[in-house]
């Protein structure tokens, strides 16, 4: 017969929509990762603020 079969597509088109998917939670991961890595910045300026009477600014 050769050809695409309609299951062959649409099996086809879930591994695209599982790969999409993927690296979709993939990005988030790394979103996440460098959010965390921004939290030692946070507790600089938390600790700046703290100290703002004293040095007047």
């Amino acid at each position: 017969m050769g050809g695409l079969v309609d299951a062959d597509f649409i099996s086809v088109a879930w591994a695209m929509v599982a790969a999409i998917a993927s690296l979709s939670l993939a990005v988030v991961a790394i979103a996440f990762a460098r959010r965390a890595d921004d939290a030692e910045h946070g507790e600089y300026c938390a600790a700046y603020n703290a100290m703002a009477h004293i040095t007047g600014g």
